[in-house]
């Protein structure tokens, strides 16, 4: 992304995150939420020896992601005109637009293997699938940005879902074949079947979060102009990847791990809340540093014409705090099979965004996206407290009920330090950051040497 910031400039980035936007949103709405279900059905399956099951689980992931794949990308081609006309309003050639059909199939087709891979517990192969993929889509889109300047937007859009479908399929190919015979065409369709049910809420929870971000990007774009979308774009991305880089760290396993236990309330409960301790210390000192030096990072990452989102992802970075803390609770629905549940939460938590987001946007510009983002999550995490107290009858434990606030005093503390004191926000920043970061690895030591094992 910083080679399309300096060459596409603010613009250019915005276009790149809204077209983004509308893959993700067209691959959720046909993928059925079967990356989720997916792995859930392989795990429990996995976890009761049942190797029938696993067999007849793979087997309709694999013909079921097939059809929605051809059906997504044949769907996408029929409304690329709808498209251009009412999101990406004119800004791009709907022949280009068109192209995006591909990426559109490859992410179906991606989430399907990981699925598979995350439900056989391959934590390994899924580490190094995110790993090798990024870094061979990011070497392709700054080629063809390169040599083709604009022109290029869509194959730097496609990219990604291109490198993981390629390399995910690598490395599926190298599982044990299945050796079970096949069993009655109805078998394998009722375990889709299974899968569509839960993966149907899930997929609809999705589809209404990628809409109401879409809605938003679409509203900048229009209301405030594609320079502040491509501000936007810029603080968006560098949240959504520092977290995304946290839980695809420490996660690939807690999923399906919940779900083998998820009967057994007392243990559920346990992991839900190791699994949030864990997150808070590796999330304090990432958050500390991006929002002490969130100019310089948007000026490292971007360009110096990024820098002025630097308020914006800070806000960013405060409604990550408390997303850290729901982000277990909201994957226990799943395992629970609250299907409903999970969709009503992902649905009300959108519209607080989203109401929100447009009145505080009309008083403080691209600032009041991030103030609603902060807004949403507090809503989201009471939200999931109560439904998973209800269900699990979950507490959390002393230190989980401290840590988040204390984080959030800090990252509020450090923004606001140059209206307190005449100091400088990233040296005050920084050291706060490295005494947090000692504390973190300090306690993750000690969490791993009295469990006695890695995570």
């Amino acid at each position: 992304m910083k080679i399309a910031a300096v060459l596409l400039g603010p613009a250019g980035v915005g276009l790149i995150g809204l077209f983004q936007q509308v893959v993700s949103m067209t691959s959720t709405l046909f993928g059925l939420g079967l990356r989720q279900s997916g792995t859930r059905q392989i795990a429990n399956a996995q976890a009761a020896n049942a190797v029938q099951e696993v067999a007849n689980t793979r087997r309709a992931l694999f013909w079921g992601t097939l059809f929605l794949a051809i059906a997504a990308g044949t769907v996408f081609l029929f409304i690329r005109e709808v498209l251009v006309e009412h999101v990406a309003t004119n800004t791009a050639p709907e022949h280009e637009l068109g192209w995006l059909a591909i990426g559109v199939i490859l992410s179906v087709g991606a989430s399907s293997q990981e699925a598979l891979l995350n439900g056989l517990r391959e934590v390994r192969a899924i580490a190094l699938l995110t790993v090798i993929s990024g870094a061979f889509s990011a070497a392709i889109a700054a080629l063809a940005l390169f040599l083709m300047r604009e022109q290029a937007i869509v194959i730097f859009v496609i990219a990604s879902p291109l490198a993981s479908f390629v390399l995910g399929h690598w490395f599926v190919s190298r599982l044990p074949p299945i050796e079970i015979p096949s069993r009655p065409l109805l078998e394998v369709c009722e375990e889709f079947r299974k899968m569509v049910v839960l993966g149907s809420s899930i997929m609809l929870a999705s589809l209404v979060t990628l809409a109401g971000h879409l809605a938003i990007r679409t509203f900048i774009q229009r209301e405030l102009g594609t320079e502040s979308l491509g501000l936007f774009t810029a603080a968006w991305l560098i949240s959504q990847y520092s977290i995304t880089f946290l839980y695809s760290a420490i996660t690939m396993d807690y999923y399906p791990r919940l779900t083998a236990v998820i009967s057994d309330k007392g243990l559920a409960c346990r992991i839900i809340n190791e699994q949030t301790q864990i997150g808070l210390l590796f999330a304090a000192p990432l958050f500390l540093g991006i929002v002490a030096l969130a100019p310089y990072a948007l000026w490292l990452l971007y360009a110096e014409e990024f820098m002025e989102a630097s308020a914006l992802l800070r806000w960013f970075i405060l409604g990550d705090v408390l997303k850290v803390v729901a982000q277990p609770m909201t994957v226990a629905l799943t395992a629970l099979s609250a299907g409903r549940s999970y969709f009503v939460l992902h649905l009300a938590g959108m519209i607080v965004y989203l109401v929100f987001a447009l009145v505080l946007m009309q008083v403080y510009g691209i600032s009041g996206a991030g103030q609603a983002y902060l807004v949403m999550y507090v809503f989201h995490l009471g939200a999931a407290c109560f439904l998973l107290r209800r269900r699990l009858n979950f507490r959390f434990s002393s230190e989980n009920l401290y840590t988040p606030g204390l984080l959030v005093t800090l990252c509020a503390g450090v923004s606001l330090l140059p209206a307190w004191l005449p100091v400088s926000v990233p040296l005050v920043g920084s050291i706060i950051t490295f005494i947090v970061l000692g504390y973190s690895a300090a306690r993750l030591y000690k969490w791993n040497d009295l469990r006695g094992e890695k995570f």
